[in-house]
């Protein structure tokens, strides 16, 4: 198979790094160039990866280099920006969220439908050795049918400011905060666990610990699935700079025992069984760094043989839909201070 041509759309979000940094070390990648509506923003990193910078959207778009579409850019922009890419014939890997709102995430996917190519979200958590192995566990049934899910995914307000500082402003973010970018890893996973769909959510939070944040910066989320499962999740930018090294945390709870992700520590736990039989083990992945793309690395890897071999990517335009008909019912939750049940409709 040659090498497929990646060019990147939206560079204001700092995934725009993780996501050229792995396609330029993957041997059926290459890197075509870039385009940003910000043309400062676009030259600066034209320059820092060696990149041909496109002022001309449309001509990025036509160039014959062009097979796949990565796009980084800010959350309003990411409807326009994919259903571009699909109209033009290029497969699309999207960043989470898959736009705004549901009803963006469904055109999203019906552009990419009708032009038969691949869309893919960028849920990163999913392709972590991690996540991936807890998957197995789960689906074996080893620790029984699951539950409860708890999940966190906290970072430091710092951070945030300084890798992308327009997530804390209306106008980029289309009003919605840390529940849309940040709630979104959380929930994926939960609904990947729990293999059902979410039915009910309760959201809550309080007034914004960082006030120059013209959205929301914490919250606490309350979900059930249609298989009686439930999961709290908490994606606040509220972690300390302490050096914590745990960003996301998770514990699926089944009815013989339990599993345990540490995805920034590379360790997974499990438990089967009640005391005094209680059998515990740490398992360490060989990441090496994980700072310079391991998953992503994954998650370019899976695109590419999907496009190969004609097959969905682990990471699909339907579960991000689903993910996002969830972000809609929290926010009508905080709202009317009501647990909001979820339109499952197309």
């Amino acid at each position: 198979m040659d090498k497929l041509g990646f060019g990147i759309f939206g560079v204001s979000h700092h995934h725009s790094i993780s996501f050229t940094s792995a396609i330029s070390r993957h041997p059926r990648a290459r890197l075509v160039g870039v385009y940003d509506s910000d043309p400062k923003l676009a030259l600066e990193f034209s320059k820092k990866f060696g990149l041909r910078n496109f002022s001309n959207m449309e001509e990025f778009l036509a160039s014959k280099d062009l097979d796949v579409g990565v796009v980084t850019s800010e959350n309003v922009q990411k409807k326009e920006l994919s259903i571009a890419l699909a109209r033009s014939g290029k497969h699309v890997l999207c960043d989470k969220p898959l736009g705004i709102s549901a009803f963006e995430s469904r055109e999203i996917i019906r552009a990419c439908e009708k032009s038969r190519v691949k869309l893919q979200v960028g849920y990163l958590s999913r392709y972590t050795p991690e996540a991936l192995e807890a998957k197995k566990i789960v689906d074996s049934k080893k620790i029984g049918k699951v539950k409860f899910i708890a999940g966190e995914n906290r970072v430091d307000v710092g951070s945030v400011k300084m890798l992308s500082p327009w997530l804390s402003t209306v106008k980029a973010t289309g009003g919605r905060g840390a529940i849309l970018e940040h709630s979104v890893h959380i929930a994926d996973l939960a609904q990947w666990y729990a293999g059902s769909r979410p039915v009910k959510v309760y959201a809550s939070r309080a007034k914004n610990l960082d006030e120059s944040f013209e959205v929301e910066d914490n919250f606490i989320l309350i979900a059930t699935y249609a298989n009686g499962a439930i999961a709290t999740m908490d994606g606040s930018y509220c972690r300390p700079s302490s050096g914590r090294a745990d960003d996301l945390v998770m514990e699926i709870v089944g009815s013989r025992g339990k599993v345990k992700i540490m995805i920034q520590k590379k360790a997974l736990e499990l438990e089967i069984g009640e005391e005094p039989s209680v059998k515990s083990h740490l398992v360490e992945t060989e990441l090496s760094g994980r700072y310079e793309g391991i998953a992503v690395w994954n998650m370019v890897d899976d695109l590419l043989s999907c496009i190969r071999n004609d097959s969905t990517p682990l990471t699909n335009g339907e579960d991000a839909r689903i993910v996002n008909q969830l972000v809609e019912a929290a926010y009508k939750s905080l709202v009317t201070g009501n647990e909001i049940r979820i339109n499952a409709t197309r």
